[in-house]
């Protein structure tokens, strides 16, 4: 099999693909190139490791960073979620509201 070719992804970054338009959205903090992607059409988000329904992605691990990952979180209050999927745990129907949770929990650590 032939290689593909990959490019870089930008903030902004709309893949139209039928019935869904996902934005990349520039997350970093549990990772340096951290993404995550918000479907404009259904309000879902896939937040892989930068949030979850009850917290957030580590930033010990090396790359990782508290304050861009605070700075990565308020930029998601800024976003109409529905539905979220995170990179692990469960599913969650209101996006917003484990934002704001995780957004409480980092103010406390």
């Amino acid at each position: 099999m032939d290689p593909v070719g990959c490019k870089a992804l930008s903030e902004g970054e709309v893949f139209d693909i039928g019935d869904h338009r996902l934005r990349a959205i520039s997350t970093p903090g549990h990772t340096a190139g951290g993404l995550c992607f918000y479907d404009e059409v259904t309000r879902s988000l896939f937040s892989g490791d930068t949030v979850f329904a009850r917290g957030y992605g580590r930033t010990d691990l090396p790359g990782g960073s508290t304050s861009k990952l605070a700075e990565s979180l308020s930029k998601l209050r800024n976003v109409n979620i529905g539905m979220m999927y995170p990179g692990h745990g469960p599913a969650s129907p209101d996006g917003n509201e484990s934002v704001r949770e995780a957004v409480k929990m980092m103010e406390g650590w």
